[in-house]
């Protein structure tokens, strides 16, 4: 229409992973393979995202998607079954452009991941043998960004462009899917990946960018800090 436009994407996206895994002993046996377990993954997955501009200006993008997971063991696992499950991510972003140089956008999504196969059946790593984590569920969290960007032109010479752009973001995270803390070198009768409770990751992001006839060159700082909750502490992974 007059002063609007809009875009509509969907479509679908599928996995289906087999791995099988061997070792053997110095006389021949067959051994357990443990740091990269046996399994099937299945994954599919229905997206929608609709992007509407209004007068050049206005960017609204409202968007879902809808996934299934199953994961099955192969080999020795003991109690391992197949599981299934089932996560719903949407999502609304927006982008307002005041003039050529500054704009503003934002974004609010809500997100879920499945564990994986490895975090569901390894039972060692580079230093420790521990249990699978046969009883770990589906991380969600609740995504907020904010941040704005300038542009300017024909600075240092005509046809020059300098752009800055800065994010902030803090996740929400419910069930996040991490390294137990607790594991030690050696054995330990406990498992290898856990479901923490409530965490946060949060920080910003910095971008700048310039570009002339016969060179360019980008730069980017990233600050990034995430934490237990309930505990107060770091979280060994980000």
């Amino acid at each position: 229409g007059e002063g609007w436009e809009n875009f509509l994407t969907y479509g679908w996206q599928s996995a289906y992973q087999i791995r099988t895994a061997e070792a053997v002993d110095v006389f021949g046996n067959p051994l357990p393979v443990t740091f990269h377990p046996e399994g099937t993954d299945v994954k599919t997955g229905i997206f929608l995202q609709d992007e509407f501009v209004w007068d050049e200006r206005l960017t609204l993008i409202p968007g879902m998607r809808i996934d299934w997971h199953e994961l099955s063991p192969e080999g020795s696992i003991i109690g391992a079954e197949e599981t299934d499950d089932t996560a719903f991510s949407p999502k609304i972003a927006a982008y307002y452009r005041f003039n050529e140089t500054f704009a503003v956008f934002g974004s609010v999504a809500h997100t879920e991941r499945f564990p994986t196969l490895d975090e569901t059946f390894s039972t060692s790593s580079s230093s420790s043998f521990f249990n699978p984590s046969l009883d770990l569920i589906k991380e969600q969290s609740n995504n907020f960004e904010l941040g704005f960007a300038l542009s300017g032109y024909d600075l240092a010479q005509s046809g020059d462009s300098l752009q800055l752009k800065t994010t902030g973001f803090y996740n929400d995270i419910k069930d996040l899917i991490t390294r137990n803390p607790a594991l030690v070198s050696g054995f330990n009768d406990l498992s290898g990946y856990v479901n923490i409770n409530r965490a946060e990751i949060y920080g910003a992001e910095v971008e700048l960018a310039y570009d002339a006839d016969y060179f360019f060159a980008n730069a980017g700082y990233s600050y990034v800090q995430g934490k237990d909750k309930d505990t107060g502490n770091y979280l060994t992974t980000i």
